[in-house]
């Protein structure tokens, strides 16, 4: 599915091309106005969850650029749906952040979302579950284990001017050999940091 990109896009990634030290300044809001996150996201806190790295975080200056990053995530869930059967949930145990890199070798802006992040964890349930203990993020979710999880990796390029690609990363495909770590091969994790430079995190609640 395609959307429209704002040209303030294509400011970004000249701006990151020419390494410009002053990117986040430029092309983030105000550091004087960060926003404080809320310290509960769907009942995260009662559990002892903190879903972000950091306290405080940042708007785009450019309101197109926060709008456009909404619709993304918006594409992703109902778009990914319709066309595929794949149900990726706008929730703080599925889909809600994104990574932005910027190759160095191909001088391309990138976006890699993260669905399906915090997957139900059941010991009494092993073949219905995710395997692994990921914590207190996941406590209580109702994100289920099954075949959509070989798609939990969307990828966005600048040059494909706003189409999104789910990567396939199940076992038997090669993606899984090539793209993904071995110790990240159960989690079926894509760092984007394996993709190119990590410019910033975004969340959406």
């Amino acid at each position: 599915h395609d959307l429209k990109m704002p040209a303030s896009m294509g400011k970004f990634q000249s701006a990151l091309a020419s390494h410009k030290n002053n990117i986040v300044t430029h092309m983030m809001a105000d550091t004087s106005r960060r926003l404080s996150i809320p310290k509960d996201i769907a009942g995260s806190a009662s559990v002892g969850c903190n879903l972000c790295k950091g306290r405080h975080g940042y708007r785009f200056r450019d309101g197109d650029l926060n709008r456009y990053l909404v619709d993304l995530f918006h594409t992703i869930s109902v778009e990914s749906h319709r066309q595929h059967q794949i149900h990726f949930q706008l929730s703080r145990f599925d889909l809600h952040h994104c990574h932005i890199f910027f190759n160095e070798r191909l001088q391309e802006l990138g976006i890699l979302f993260h669905a399906k992040e915090y997957p139900l964890y059941d010991e009494n349930d092993p073949a219905g579950s995710f395997p692994y203990n990921l914590g207190w993020c996941q406590v209580g979710s109702d994100c289920r284990l099954d075949h959509t999880f070989n798609f939990r990796n969307i990828l966005w390029l600048h040059s494909g001017q706003g189409s999104l690609w789910l990567l396939d990363t199940s076992p038997q495909g090669k993606l899984h050999q090539t793209l993904l770590r071995s110790y990240a091969r159960p989690a079926q994790t894509v760092y984007e940091e394996d993709l190119g430079r990590p410019i910033a995190d975004c969340y959406y609640f």
